[in-house]
């Protein structure tokens, strides 16, 4: 009953996980090749799915819950299964994705109610969630490797704007701020310096490298004709 076309997941310690179907509804289990064993993750009557798994060898899964929306959990052997930012109530009802993990297995996700959706980062060590965007709409677009998130919050009527949050001291600050739709294309540069390449669609004939820091400095680089990154 392992679907066809499911996804399979290698963490750390070279654990293979995957989904098993029960009936139309997913199970999540691990096969550890050094014991040969194949432990049971998640099997309630919710479906369950793999989402991603962290530097720990840890794995995030989605599981529907009572009122439709997906939760997300995390598992790492010796410690078992919990929910991500549990003890935030306000949290309960939104609809969550996982979005990507950071070097110190942070969980990024996102969350929504329908109408706003917000970006937080959760750290399975210490159970502590952190607001990176909230009220908004919010959208994750890239991590670099040093913790820093670059994402979009799109304020309607075409105003889509880019920002950045460093997961591991809070630094952040606004890296385009138009009216016009921003669209992150990668994140690139030197070890001592990085920088969001983004262009804005009012000007499809150049790009423009944003440093990720406090006060972010801006390089535009343009062409005769439309840019594209590559």
């Amino acid at each position: 009953n392992v679907p066809l076309n499911g996804a399979v997941l290698v963490g750390a310690g070279d654990l293979i996980y995957f989904t098993l179907l029960n009936g139309v509804q997913g199970d999540v289990r691990v096969y550890d090749p050094a014991a040969d064993t194949v432990t049971t993750i998640a099997a309630t009557e919710a479906d369950e799915q793999l989402c991603g798994v962290l530097p720990n060898g840890g794995l995030v899964l989605s599981r529907i819950g009572a009122n439709g929306e997906h939760d997300l959990f995390y598992w790492k052997s010796g410690i078992g299964l919990v929910e991500v930012a549990s003890t935030a109530m306000t949290l309960d009802a939104l609809d969550k994705s996982f979005a990507v993990a950071g070097s110190a297995n942070q969980v990024v996700f996102t969350g929504t109610d329908g109408t706003t959706t917000g970006l937080w980062s959760w750290s399975p060590l210490d159970d502590s969630l952190t607001a990176i965007s909230v009220g908004a709409q919010a959208a994750f677009a890239a991590i670099d490797a040093g913790n820093e998130v670059v994402y979009t919050v799109n304020h309607g009527g075409g105003d889509v704007d880019a920002l950045w949050w460093d997961l591991d001291d809070a630094t952040t600050a606004t890296l385009r701020d138009g009216t016009d739709v921003t669209t992150v294309l990668a994140i690139a540069g030197t070890n001592a310096q990085r920088f969001a390449i983004l262009q804005g669609s009012s000007d499809p004939s150049s790009i423009a490298a944003v440093a990720l820091s406090a006060t972010p400095t801006t390089q535009t680089y343009a062409a005769g004709g439309a840019v594209e990154f590559a």
